[in-house]
Parts: structure tokens; C-alpha cells; sequence
């Protein structure tokens, strides 16, 4: 029936995002702990390291939201919802061309890391509303 099949669905979902948060936080732990050491023996200058870990911290911030949201994208998918998946691309667009300038001459590299963070948050929160579906 259906509504069995809709029960699968939300479970599925449920399980594929508690192992997207929990993965993303190990991962996120992982870097903070190991990044820095790994970053000093990969690059074999730790300036370059030090300057590099920042970025990459906030880059990996970005992609890890990026992982969780992509939950919510497929909902969106399989309800044949294409108008979220636009606004998000659209506002996407719109942010990286108004923001990044702003950030990149205010923050330098890392405002242009700030502006992949800030996309994937809004797609997150975006993304979140198949969560309330499911209670």
C-alpha cells in the first residue's frame, strides 16, 4: 500500500541522515584533531599547512552540510518538487555573485570558502522540511 511504502520512505530518510550527521561529525573531529598534522607531512611546509587548514576547515564545513541537506534534496526529488531545488540553485547564484566579492575583499581567501558554507546552509535549512513530514 502507499502508505507503507511512504513509512519505508520516512525511514530510509530518518537512517540516511542520522548516518549523513554522524559521519559528517566524525569527519569534522577527525579534521580538527588530525588536519593540521596531516596537512604539515602532505604540503612539507607548515607555513603553507597553516595557511591552507583554515580554508580547508571551512570548505569541509561546507561540503559536510552539503552531504546532510542532499537528504532532503532527494525527498525533493521524489515528490517531483523542482521548484525548491531552483530556489536554492537560484539563491545560490545570487549569493556567490553578491556576496563573494564583498567576503573575498573583506576576509580574503576564506570569505571565498564562506560564500560555498553560506549555500549549503541555506539548502540545509531549505532542505529540512521533509524532516517535519515525518513525525
Amino acid at each position: 500500500s502507499i502508505r507503507i511504502e511512504q513509512s519505508r520512505i520516512q525511514k530510509i530518510f530518518i537512517n540516511w541522515f542520522a548516518a549523513a550527521v554522524t559521519g559528517s561529525a566524525f569527519a569534522m573531529a577527525m579534521y580538527i584533531w588530525l588536519g593540521q598534522t596531516v596537512l604539515n607531512f602532505w604540503l612539507r611546509d607548515a607555513d603553507i599547512a597553516a595557511a591552507v587548514y583554515p580554508v580547508l576547515l571551512v570548505l569541509l564545513i561546507g561540503t559536510l552540510i552539503n552531504v546532510i541537506y542532499q537528504v532532503g534534496y532527494t525527498a525533493w526529488m521524489l515528490e517531483a518538487n523542482y521548484r525548491l531545488p531552483l530556489i536554492v540553485s537560484g539563491s545560490s547564484v545570487v549569493l556567490t555573485l553578491v556576496l563573494a566579492p564583498m567576503l573575498v575583499s573583506r576576509y580574503g581567501i576564506i570569505g571565498a570558502a564562506a560564500g560555498w558554507l553560506s549555500i549549503n546552509v541555506i539548502g540545509l535549512l531549505l532542505s529540512l522540511g521533509w524532516f517535519r513530514k515525518t513525525k
